[in-house]
């Protein structure tokens, strides 16, 4: 939900190139955490 409101918002910038770059600085995190936790040994 957080980021459909900075969309709307604007909080990704004004611009298509702004708006991807936002975009996937918002899922870099997530995407790492989520790698880091699945490529633990078991």
């Amino acid at each position: 939900m957080e980021l459909q409101t900075r969309l709307m918002t604007g909080g990704l910038g004004h611009t298509p190139l702004s708006g991807t770059q936002g975009t996937l600085k918002h899922y870099r995190g997530k995407v790492a955490a989520n790698s880091k936790r699945l490529s633990r040994k078991r």
